[in-house]
């Protein structure tokens, strides 16, 4: 019962891993999908762990096989270390993410996948963290700079995890190369930046709010006619910035807008 207990985990599991690959979603969805996964893995190496405990050398072969076989299927790479920040595990997804064969990552420290202005800084914070309980950095999707064997840098997001086995302090990461996702939010800054550009280099008055009627956007003209700057306003509704009687005539007339699709 036992071991079918363990590979219905080991397949719930799996699915949580493949649904973090493909997620896309803001910064506290991403979070809370690594901390379960995280809390998925350390579960199944307790299990694999207590049934090596209590199986012979054919059952703890088999047990490694399935959370190799878990591993592999993310596209997420997974790693852990020890408490001398050794590396311990690679998947498949973080040898090719930092450009190695997962063999070759084995028994290397981890500052190797780091730039060598932050390897100090790591060791010494391990090593209090180690000491203390006090961290350097929060663990749950962090924004780091990850080392390709190249000698290339790129962004990474990483989230780690404690876990304590046959008396000895393990730390598994989930890592995930954002390198695509930090292009698409500068584009999308850029984006923003010349859209403002266009709107403040016009005499026609021009503001954006979203369904709550809150301010997003003004341009120059808007604020020269209301003398306001837009760190006042943005955020903020017209009962914040205006007379009531205004207010209220701007609120009409935005009601109009929404119920006509903008057609006043």
């Amino acid at each position: 019962m036992k071991g079918r207990v363990s590979i219905e985990r080991i397949a719930i599991a799996r699915q949580r891993l493949a649904e973090l690959s493909e997620h896309v979603g803001g910064p506290a969805d991403r979070e809370s999908q690594l901390r379960e996964a995280e809390h998925f893995l350390s579960g199944i190496l307790d299990e694999l762990e207590t049934d090596a405990n209590a199986s012979d050398p054919g059952q703890e072969a088999d047990n490694e096989s399935r959370f190799q076989t878990l591993a592999d299927t993310a596209s997420d790479g997974i790693l852990s270390i020890d408490d001398q920040s050794t590396i311990r595990y690679v998947n498949l997804a973080a040898g090719q993410m930092f450009g190695y064969e997962p063999d070759e990552m084995l028994s290397k420290s981890l500052t190797v996948l780091m730039p060598g202005r932050f390897r100090e800084i790591h060791l010494t914070s391990f090593r209090r963290y180690l000491a203390t309980g006090q961290k350097h950095l929060p663990w749950r999707a962090i924004e780091l700079i990850g080392l390709h064997k190249s000698g290339r840098e790129f962004p990474i997001e990483i989230s780690f995890g404690e876990d304590v086995r046959r008396d000895k302090r393990f730390f598994t990461g989930i890592v995930r190369d954002i390198t695509d996702r930090n292009r698409s939010d500068e584009a999308l800054r850029a984006s923003e930046q010349r859209l403002q550009a266009i709107v403040d280099n016009t005499t026609a008055l021009i503001f954006i709010k979203d369904l709550e009627l809150r301010y997003i956007l003004v341009n120059r003209e808007y604020e020269r006619l209301f003398d306001i700057g837009r760190d006042q306003i943005l955020g903020k509704t017209d009962f914040d910035i205006h007379s009531h009687d205004v207010a209220e005539a701007w609120r009409a007339n935005d009601r109009r807008g929404i119920q006509t699709g903008g057609r006043l």
